[in-house]
């Protein structure tokens, strides 16, 4: 169970990439026995390292998967994988790394929206196709690149989801826990309009958060000796922070008082959470 999720994306992603970079063929230097394409994901900190490394195990699976197959065109596929931490900079430079240098003629992969909004700006300018294996900012699609293939969900439809939620649950007082980067910022602005568009009459506070904080019962114990707590916590925080978030609202006394929402957990990760927190 532990990479179902993961693997089905990018097996998903890497067969559009085959397709993709069997269009680009011709892009291909004559001579050459193997098709490059590029990996990019956050395989250390500050970046969502165990989803980054996930997310690599997945996209290896599926490009053997293709070569067993004979490859495209009669040609092997070869991965080329760069490690961009969760830093916008750090995509930046790997995209032209593996464009320039590496001569890839394909790219898929990250988590983190701020790098893959960075990234697309190389993947636009060298006219390198590029494909969103799970970062969801709208801006993403507000750009409107034609290399860019964005598959993974998006803040926008996700806060919908989490707006009804709310709204069909009977929740009051919704407290938005965002991170401080393009994915959370969106999703606080989208979850917050979804919410008035459904007529939620209740009230709603967001704040937005350190990332990479190793601590954030500062932010917590201020709501939980508010005169009016919130009955429902949405957290759009990122591991390892949003699971920092959940750990120490079980150790201050917030949870099981008060409702939380991880946006986007997977089933993997919500167990990890209940080793952390206790039994459920």
């Amino acid at each position: 169970m532990k990479l179902t999720y993961i693997i089905v994306g990018v097996v998903l992603v890497i067969v559009i990439v085959a397709g993709v970079a069997a269009y680009y063929t011709l892009g291909v230097p004559k001579g050459e026995e193997v098709i490059k394409i590029g990996g990019v994901g956050p395989l250390s900190a500050p970046g969502a390292s165990i989803q980054g490394v996930e997310l690599k195990k997945g996209i290896e699976i599926a490009v053997e998967m293709v070569n067993k197959e004979g490859g495209i065109g009669g040609k092997k596929v070869k991965l080329i994988f760069e490690d961009t931490q969760g830093i916008p900079e750090k995509g930046t430079a790997a995209m032209e790394k593996l464009i320039m240098k590496d001569k890839v003629v394909a790219v898929v992969g990250e988590y983190h929206s701020s790098v893959f909004l960075a990234e697309i700006e190389v993947a636009h300018k060298y006219g390198i196709p590029i494909i969103d294996a799970s970062a969801w900012s709208a801006k993403i699609r507000e750009k409107h690149y034609k290399e860019v293939f964005a598959t993974a969900p998006c803040t926008s439809l996700n806060a919908e989801h989490e707006a009804r939620f709310i709204v069909n649950s009977g929740f009051k007082n919704v407290l938005i826990l965002a991170e401080d980067t393009d994915y959370g910022m969106d999703m606080a602005k989208d979850l917050t309009n979804s919410l008035k568009r459904l007529g939620f009459k209740g009230k709603v506070v967001s704040e937005v958060v350190s990332r990479t904080a190793k601590d954030y019962s500062p932010t917590l114990l201020k709501y939980k000796g508010s005169p009016t707590p919130p009955d429902i916590i949405v957290i759009a925080v990122t591991p390892p922070g949003g699971f920092l978030i959940i750990k120490q609202a079980y150790e201050i006394g917030l949870i099981p008082d008060i409702a939380l929402a991880y946006v986007g957990t997977h089933i993997h990760s919500l167990q990890r959470v209940r080793c952390c927190v206790g039994p459920p």
